[in-house]
């Protein structure tokens, strides 16, 4: 399996020479299909590949780089190869320059934390994430510009998804047999983020991309996708959802006039579905209800295993906060653990990482950069909103309307797993939010491309040695109505 993840920046080195774009769909695809860490199942697959992990860990080699390490190496420099025979393929606009500010924020924080005696080997598990999301978003944004590339990217999107569908599927059905036992999930954790987005692709293909066969594959797709994310049993993924379809229905409503009517009939019947779901299965334990009823009600009536989950991110976000006021400013600095002042279970044996790099990534930002990271982060993502409500009140074609209100519902869906479930800092989910990014931000640049190739019948004939260019005339006298034939 590792031979295989190797192969792919390998072949990618000679590939993008040709085809540059090449690198960010692989990218695109691995984050989706390869898992971190192995997951010890017997039918493990997608997690043995090992595409995530140093070389000198996964196989001995003497390289402190992993296999996506170097794919995003190779995606750089294909951009850079294209971009000097072309040098309109560049990011530009606002966008850029707020996320090359949070850029520096980020490099202030790496440079403060190794000045104040920080890790360095821990600074670069931090900072690997943010690297990959920041050149992705490059790559995609410079090289993202006409309609068959956002094509080919939501069709990688939807084939990687049914691979993860699948996997989970068999995993749950077959392997287990229904019954996870001492397993708390049938997948990693960031896989309920990706299955929840494409019940977000579906219901934005029903207002923006109303195309048959794709309408069709998605309704095909998402009930499985849903199923599965509710058997993977992370309450934070279904809030996510639940905040995308949000935004995607509020992006609907006010930009489509035409229909927003039934988008918001829909939304409220959809609602009032819900209350009735939360009213009928309140205290239900077991089965797809159940888990559509949890993240509510672990609110207010936890379980142990529920209540134990919110009393250590409770502590735990407290304990940020106390970090985060010894320097409010530019924040502590990578590498440095996080003060303990509450107190919190031992999870070292299954995240070691657990003072560095903590479930709420959104107090990350404030704990490691400060104020300055802060601003810089939300500023950001609200240029990036701003942006994308520019291309949905310009644009008129419906798929670029449609792929930049999806990225924008994967933004803010990417806020709640990040606040809840540490994926800020996951490699994969990164690379897909700068993907995101990237369209929002090459969304008012991607032009409509027609191939359409010439009938024979429609072909000019030429005369050999006779030049077809606009100085040339016929030789004899067009017949008119007042020029009498013969």
């Amino acid at each position: 399996m590792l031979f295989v993840s190797l192969a792919i920046p390998a072949a990618l080195v000679v590939l993008v020479l040709r085809w540059p774009r090449l690198a960010l769909y692989a990218l695109m695809a691995c984050a989706i299909v390869f898992e971190i860490f192995p997951l010890t199942f017997s039918d493990s697959f997608t997690d043995d590949f090992g595409f995530f992990l140093n070389l000198n860990n996964s196989a001995g080699l003497p390289i402190s780089a992993s296999p996506a390490d170097l794919t995003v190496i190779v995606a750089l420099l294909g951009w850079l190869r294209a971009r000097a025979g072309d040098h309109s393929l560049r990011p530009d606009g606002p966008l850029l320059k707020a996320y090359v500010l949070f850029g520096v924020a980020l490099a202030i924080a790496e440079v403060h934390g190794l000045l104040s005696q920080g890790d360095f080997n821990v600074t670069l598990w931090e900072l690997r994430p943010q690297i990959y999301g920041f050149a992705t978003f490059v790559v995609a944004s410079s090289l993202i510009r006409d309609r068959r590339h956002l094509v080919i990217l939501a069709s990688i999107f939807l084939a990687a998804a049914s691979v993860k569908v699948g996997v989970g599927y068999n995993r749950y059905f077959n392997t287990l047999h229904s019954d996870l036992g001492t397993a708390e999930a049938i997948l990693a954790h960031e896989d309920s983020y990706f299955l929840s987005m494409v019940i977000v692709a579906l219901v934005a293909a029903l207002i923006w991309f109303r195309r048959r066969m794709v309408v069709l594959a998605l309704l095909v797709l998402a009930p499985f996708a849903g199923l599965v994310m509710l058997e993977n049993h992370r309450r934070v993924g279904i809030l996510a959802l639940g905040a995308a379809l949000a935004i995607i229905t509020i992006l609907g409503v006010r930009f489509e006039s035409r229909i927003r009517y039934r988008i918001a009939a829909v939304a409220l019947v959809a609602g009032l579905a819900y209350a009735g779901l939360l009213v009928a299965f309140w205290n239900a334990e077991y089965g797809v209800a159940a888990q559509l009823v949890r993240p509510v009600h672990s609110l207010f009536q936890p379980d142990e295993r529920d209540y134990n989950s919110n009393l250590y991110r409770q502590n735990e976000d407290a304990n940020l906060v106390a970090t985060y006021q010894q320097s409010p400013l530019i924040g502590v600095g990578f590498g440095l653990p996080m003060q303990v002042v509450f107190p919190l279970a031992d999870i070292s044996q299954q995240y070691p990482f657990w003072q560095f790099i903590p479930h709420n990534t959104i107090f990350w930002i404030g704990m490691r950069m400060g104020l300055l990271g802060m601003m810089t982060f939300w500023g950001m993502l609200g240029i990036a909103l701003l942006q994308g409500i520019r291309v949905l009140r310009d644009e008129t074609m419906p798929l670029v309307k449609a792929s930049v209100a999806f990225a924008l519902a994967g933004v803010i869906a990417e806020l709640i797993v990040g606040f809840g479930d540490l994926q800020l800092e996951n490699y994969r989910n990164l690379i897909f939010f700068g993907c995101m990014l990237g369209v929002i931000n090459a969304g008012h640049r991607i032009r409509e491309t027609v191939h359409a190739k010439r009938p024979a019948w429609a072909a000019v004939p030429t005369i050999p040695g006779v030049p077809m260019g606009g100085g040339w005339k016929p030789s004899y006298t067009p017949l008119t109505p007042s020029t009498p034939a013969g």
